[in-house]
């Protein structure tokens, strides 16, 4: 009878010993999920942060481009100077009158 009884304590104290190991990493995997949901909180809020800062910057950045369209509006377009216009003028002339041709051949225009 002293033997079972022994047995059984031993049975026990090993049970015990599961249980407590158990809880322990019960305890550990507790642990690790609060650290991991403390980084996720802060990641998160990095990239809301983030996100405002880039809607703030595309917001800030179509201001700017509107800005330029408007200037550009009132802007004149740059006048071409005297060497421009008389540089154009003889191109615009030479394609109006473009250089005539002799009915000849080259070979005959030269003994003429």
């Amino acid at each position: 009878m002293a033997e079972i009884q022994a047995d059984k304590d031993l049975l026990r104290a090993e049970f015990a010993m599961s249980m407590r190991r158990f809880d322990l990493t019960v305890e550990q995997l507790k642990n690790k999920l609060t650290n991991q949901l403390v980084e996720l909180g802060k990641k998160s809020d990095i990239i809301n942060r983030l996100n405002l800062e880039r809607n703030e910057l595309n917001l800030e950045r179509n201001e700017l481009k509107a800005e330029v369209i408007n200037l550009r509006r009132k802007v004149p377009p740059p006048r071409a100077s005297a060497r421009d216009r008389g540089n154009r003028g003889r191109l615009d002339a030479q394609k109006k009158d473009p250089p005539k041709t002799s009915p000849l051949p080259s070979s005959e225009q030269s003994v003429q």
